[in-house]
């Protein structure tokens, strides 16, 4: 029985870092959508 609840912990800790890990790249992917969004905003006020 308490090999049993160790797997469960040890599997609801694994799910819990990937949906951190999954989390942490999408604020990264937003971050740079975001820059990018910048950087086309500055180029365009420069062309004008």
């Amino acid at each position: 029985r308490t090999d049993a609840m160790a797997a469960f912990d040890a599997k609801l800790r694994v799910a819990a870092e990937s949906a951190q890990a999954s989390q942490a790249a999408e604020r990264e992917a937003m971050a740079e959508d975001e820059a990018a969004q910048a950087d086309e905003q500055a180029r365009a006020r420069r062309e004008i």
